[in-house]
């Protein structure tokens, strides 16, 4: 907008586009048409309305206007629809802005949008990436309905128009107000209605007042009914105010009760504007509470002037009995005043006391406690602005503190104790509840909302820890009605939609969560119930209680199985729509608390957000990269037409949590993200993922220095990851730098794990899974038996297993013969490398069943042990003697050793007894002292065959 100091005519231009080829919007129109009925209404002379124009007709539009603009005019543009920015350049897309993303969208701009800088200077709407702050030329001011960067919200709350445009449609038409407070105004109740998630933002070069309706032309304007035909009061007897009463707050006093965190202050609101000399009537409630005694005889005071004192009716805001279990314990007290009021279009307030009016602009809160003698009084540390809105019938004062006082002593403290601006919230909620006055706590909720803001209070962890301990602690007062009506419920989660969450408040004693378990189980309960009652007015204040009360849940649980449960919460809700909202503003809560989920439960989180809504932002809640990249795939699958700038912020999101080790980069991690990356998929989104993944060298940097950290300090248990990592996932490009064979072979000799389940384990996951080239088997096998071979221990449990190591070595390569004849002799090699093979027949070898290890053993026992010592097998009381040694451990095991049996097999067989041998040992010169001898008559020999074999010659 821009103003001369005077102007003549005021004109405007006004354009809404509802109607777009991608994302349409729902309100744009009626916020042009409705500003336009205004603009007329207040004495704009010309005011040209464009609704869904294409750019042509755009361009003409702004070219006609400007054509018409004179030096002395007051000249608006509104634009209602969606924008962009590009390079710090702003751009408002017409209705036939469609980029197909054949080539960059900067181009495409250019061709096919409208540069505020260059064809306007104007506030814009604003799609997902906002629009950029722009300097206002002189004497120009810039509205934007919400912060640069960031998005306008579509939605609305009267069921015809946005936020932005409701509030200002609301005081555009204010007489004699400056357009700069007109928009303060607006931007507070747009953010205090949007809970922060919209805050308009404006830059101005203005340097005189400029208002768009005057006095003037207010007195032309149509003039409302009074509210109500009984509040007419054209007659009646004005008193002119005692000493204070019309005098205004000096600066000082502004200043102090600006800054007094329990202040009430709101600017008189009278309304519509209506004729000179006409009073409307009015009736306000206003409320306050205070702990003390329920049988105190002190009183609260409302005093205008100096004589004019009104006083609260007390009554306990909670019932005694049940909000405490001390009986002299001070308890919450509600007291209440009535007041009559009449104000007219001069800004003229007057209060009712005994059937007269008295003309005030504030008044003072005091206690008056009756004393023998005298009355002490104690006054409220600020005076209080007057709030006179016949919308406003029901008022809250909120956090109100008393000064010391009284007449014997002028430090004595006020009786009762204040109750703080947190804990009035819930007292004065449970007292409407608890009354089922539900038609009040709207006022109640809107008011704290703006005392909230005006006061700068932050909750700190404390305050958070007593606001809840507080509210568990009068929870029984309003048990039946919880329990019993919908409302109160719907109410109550809706109030804890006003508590200032952060990362720092939350952090508090567990023991003041019970209060949200209470409540989430209750609303478990008659959550298909109560769903269906919330109208789209409630909705939004209602699902951001939830999520509030779900993201104190999930911090303070302990059980993983209350995670679970407190997720779900949000998916059996049955309209989706609603379901995405909560999630969404769920998935808004963990990020801005930086709090992240257990991976199952991130991933149910994103899957009930509308995948439109999501955004890379939103994958900061994310505990693993698993998450991260299931919420990359459905972002991507959404966007997949506008990949090339999405691309690249993928690529630098995730060089930025990769460079500040946001997620952990540990063994399952690395095993994970490269069998993911090995994936075979059609899915185009996934594709995606995988080439931004195999491209990054950060990603490949933090792979590489990870496993360089770990070669020497991988255990056993995660020997099937790292085969993972190296054989079944290995990506070449991601871990070039990597020589497996030399790591494979660092893990082998890790000092910490030289036990035996350590070297199958080993011999399992990296021997028995591949034979490709680059696995030098032959090497490994022989650093792996050198690792144990002159272990006795180690060397025989592992020969135990030798059955199953051959069975898994073979299994590799079946046909290959070779490969498995070399395992096969390199393991019978180490048998006989030992000092006493006869240790391993005894205590290893007897659990052996491969026959082709079998084999082998015995050629290799014949060549070493037998072959020298033939002539000496047949003196089988030599203890030297393989025989006699193979036929003690045969007998010693029962003859269960079956290696033993055919080694004893084949050294009998080495033995020859000829005929004539035979004839002479046995019939001709028998003698004990014989071979032929022992062997007949030896019971321990009996079972040899050789026995068998002599009996039968």
């Amino acid at each position: 907008m821009t103003s001369s100091p005077v102007y003549q005519c005021k004109r405007a231009l006004i354009i809404g586009i509802n109607t777009y080829q991608n994302n349409s919007l729902n309100y744009c129109i009626n916020d042009a048409k409705d500003l336009m009925t205004t603009l007329n209404r207040i004495g704009f002379k010309e005011v040209l309305l464009g609704v869904d124009c294409k750019r042509t007709k755009f361009l003409q539009m702004v070219e006609t206007f400007a054509g018409r603009i004179k030096p002395t005019d007051l000249t608006l543009f509104y634009f209602s629809g969606h924008g962009k920015q590009y390079e710090n350049e702003n751009y408002l897309l017409p209705s036939d802005y469609d980029y197909d993303y054949s080539t960059r969208e900067s181009i495409y701009l250019l061709d096919n949008a409208v540069s505020v800088q260059t064809n306007v200077r104007t506030k814009g709407g604003s799609d997902q990436q906002g629009l950029s702050p722009m300097h206002a030329s002189p004497e120009t001011l810039i509205a934007y309905a919400c912060a640069p960067g960031a998005v306008a919200v579509d939605e609305t709350r009267n069921g015809r128009n946005g936020y932005f445009a409701e509030h200002l449609l609301k005081h555009i038409a204010t007489p004699n107000n400056d357009i700069e407070d007109i928009l303060k105004i607006v931007a507070r109740e747009v953010k205090l209605q949007t809970s922060g998630f919209q805050v308009p933002f404006r830059t101005s070069s203005l340097t005189e007042k400029v208002c768009l309706v005057t006095s003037n032309v207010q007195a032309q304007m149509a003039t409302p009914a009074p509210v109500g035909s009984d509040n007419n009061m054209n007659n009646f007897e004005v008193i002119s105010s005692d000493e204070a009463e019309s005098e205004p707050l000096n600066d000082d006093e502004t200043r102090n009760e600006q800054q007094d965190a329990g202040v009430s202050r709101i600017s008189i609101a009278t309304g519509s504007a209506i004729s000179s000399g006409s009073w409307i009537r009015c009736s306000i409630t206003l409320y306050m509470l205070r702990k003390a005694d329920p049988n105190h005889k002190w009183q609260i005071q409302a005093v205008f002037g100096n004589k004019r004192r009104l006083a609260f009716n007390s009554a306990e805001a909670l019932s005694y009995h049940e909000a405490s279990t001390n009986k002299n314990e001070a308890v919450p007290i509600l007291y209440r005043l009535q007041l009559i009021f009449i104000y007219n279009d001069k800004r003229q307030v007057c209060v009712c006391d005994d059937g007269k009016y008295y003309i005030t602009s504030s008044f003072k809160i005091r206690i008056s406690e009756p004393g023998i003698t005298f009355t002490s009084h104690y006054y409220a540390h600020s005076l209080h602005a007057l709030m006179i809105s016949p919308s406003m019938s029901d008022q809250f004062l909120f956090g109100i503190h008393f000064k010391k006082g009284g007449i014997t002593s002028l430090n004595a403290a006020p009786p009762g104790i204040s109750i703080s601006l947190w804990d009035s919230l819930p007292i004065f909620a449970y007292y409407l509840l608890r009354t089922q006055s539900y038609d009040k706590c709207g006022a109640l909720f809107d008011q704290f909302k703006i005392i909230e803001e005006s006061s700068g209070l932050i909750m700190s962890s404390d305050c958070l820890e007593k606001f809840l301990s507080m509210c568990l602690k009068y929870l029984p007062t309003i048990g039946n009605v919880l329990n019993q009506d919908l409302n109160a419920l719907k109410i109550l989660i809706q109030m804890i939609a006003l508590i200032p969450i952060s990362k720092r408040n939350i952090v508090f004693d567990t023991k003041a969560s019970e209060f949200v378990s209470v409540i989430l189980k209750i609303f478990s309960n008659k959550l298909d119930a109560i769903i269906v009652t919330i109208n789209k007015n409630d909705w939004i204040s209602f699902y951001k209680g939830l999520t509030v009360l779900i993201c104190i849940k999930i911090r303070h649980e302990k059980d993983k199985n209350d995670t679970d449960n407190t997720i779900d919460l949000l998916s059996r809700i049955s309209e989706k729509e609603q379901r995405e909202d909560a999630a969404l503003q769920l998935l808004k809560l963990f990020k801005l608390l930086e709090r992240r989920l257990p991976g199952n439960k991130m991933m149910e989180l994103y899957k009930l957000v509308n995948p439109k809504d999501l955004s890379l932002e939103y994958l900061a809640p994310s505990a693993s990269w698993e998450t991260y990249i299931y919420g990359l795939t459905r972002i991507v699958e959404n966007c997949e037409y506008r990949m090339n700038d999405l691309e690249d912020h993928i690529k630098d999101q995730l060089r930025r949590f990769l460079n500040a080790n946001y997620f952990p980069m540990l063994l399952p991690d690395v095993a994970w993200i490269l069998t993911y990356l090995k994936r075979q998929t059609n899915s185009k989104s996934t594709q995606i993922i995988q080439r931004i993944f195999q491209k990054s060298d950060p990603l490949q940097i933090s792979i590489e220095q990870y496993l360089d950290s770990r070669r020497y300090s991988i255990t056993s248990h995660e020997f099937p990851l790292v085969r993972d990592i190296l054989i079944r996932s290995y990506n070449s490009e991601l871990m070039h730098n990597i020589n497996r064979q030399e790591y494979l072979l660092r893990m082998l000799t890790y000092r910490k794990e030289h036990k035996t389940d350590h070297f199958i384990e080993w011999f399992k996951c990296f021997l028995c899974e591949t034979d490709e080239n680059w696995i030098r088997y032959q090497d490994l096998v022989y650093h792996w038996t050198n690792c144990f071979v002159k272990d006795q221990i180690a060397l025989f449990e592992i020969m135990k297993e030798v059955d199953l190591l051959i069975d898994l070595w073979i299994k590799v390569a079946p046909n290959n013969n070779q490969r498995s004849d070399f395992f096969v002799a390199h393991m019978v090699t180490q048998c006989f490398s030992q000092e006493n093979v006869n240790n391993l027949l005894k205590n290893a070898l007897h659990t052996v069943n491969n026959e082709k290890f079998l084999e082998a053993f015995k050629k290799q026992y014949e060549k070493e042990k037998l072959a020298d010592a033939k002539g000496q097998l047949r003196n089988l009381k030599d203890p030297t003697n393989p025989l006699f040694q193979l036929i003690n451990i045969a007998e010693e095991q029962k003859r269960q050793n079956k290696i033993v049996e055919d080694l004893i097999i084949l050294a009998e067989s080495m033995i020859e007894v000829g005929d004539s041998e035979l004839l002479n040992d046995t019939f001709n010169n028998p003698s004990r002292g014989t071979f032929v001898y022992l062997i007949l008559f030896d019971k321990s020999l009996s079972s040899l065959s050789i026995h068998k074999n002599i009996v039968n010659r």
